[in-house]
C-alpha cells in the first residue's frame, strides 16, 4: 500500500469514527433497557395472553352452548304455537262455512216469513171484510 492510500484509508476511518462518535450518545445503555421487557417476559406475556384467551374461548363457547339450547327450545314453542294457529285457522274457516250457511237459511226464513206475513194481511183483510158483511146482514 502507497502512503497515499494509507493517508486516505487513515482519513476515511478517522471520518467514519466521528461518524460513530456522533451515534454512539442516541444509543441506549444496558441500564436504559432494562425497562424494556425481554425475551422471557414476552414469551411469560404470550403465554399469559394465550391462556387468558383459552378461558375467553372456553367461556365464549359455553354462552353459546345456553343460547343454542334456548334458540332449540323456542324452535319447538314457535312450531307448537304455529299448529295450533293453523288449528284454530281451520276451525274458524268451518264457523265461517256454518255462518254463511246459517245467513243463507236465515235469509230463507225471513222470505218465508215475509210471505206468511202477506198471507197473513191478505186473510186479515178478507176477515175484516167478511165480518163487516156479517155485520150489515145482522148475523154478528
Amino acid at each position: 500500500m502507497t502512503h497515499t492510500e494509507m493517508e486516505e484509508a487513515l482519513q476515511n476511518l478517522d471520518r467514519r469514527t466521528a461518524t460513530i462518535e456522533q451515534i454512539l450518545p442516541t444509543l441506549a445503555t444496558r441500564q436504559d433497557l432494562e425497562r424494556f421487557a425481554t425475551k422471557l417476559d414476552l414469551r411469560d406475556g404470550i403465554t399469559e395472553a394465550k391462556r387468558h384467551a383459552g378461558v375467553l374461548v372456553e367461556s365464549v363457547r359455553n354462552d353459546i352452548r345456553i343460547v343454542a339450547e334456548a334458540v332449540a327450545t323456542l324452535v319447538i314453542k314457535v312450531d307448537s304455537l304455529t299448529d295450533r294457529v293453523d288449528s284454530l285457522a281451520d276451525r274458524v274457516d268451518s264457523l265461517a262455512d256454518r255462518v254463511d250457511s246459517l245467513a243463507g237459511r236465515v235469509d230463507s226464513l225471513t222470505d218465508r216469513v215475509d210471505s206468511l206475513s202477506g198471507r197473513f194481511d191478505s186473510f186479515a183483510g178478507r176477515f175484516d171484510s167478511l165480518t163487516r158483511r156479517l155485520e150489515t146482514k145482522g148475523v154478528i
